[in-house]
């Protein structure tokens, strides 16, 4: 993820909507800036951030164009 689609993506959390997870809701309200990506570093459940991501980037590249060489 290129640092201005993080930016961008960053914007649109709204961190006035309570998810029904006290714990994370708590931690992105006190955590969460949208000019940083060091709430990652700190985030409580780590592990699942981490197949998130994995996902979603597993899921991207099955979308991406393949380059065949002529």
């Amino acid at each position: 993820m290129s640092d201005e689609e993080f930016d961008r993506e960053s914007r649109l959390v709204d961190l006035s909507i309570d998810t029904g997870n006290e714990r994370l809701d708590s931690f992105f309200r006190s955590n969460f800036h949208t000019d940083t990506g060091m709430w990652v570093h700190k985030h409580p459940e780590k592990s699942k951030l981490a197949e998130l991501w994995v996902s979603y980037f597993r899921k991207e590249a099955s979308h991406a164009p393949t380059h065949r060489s002529r």
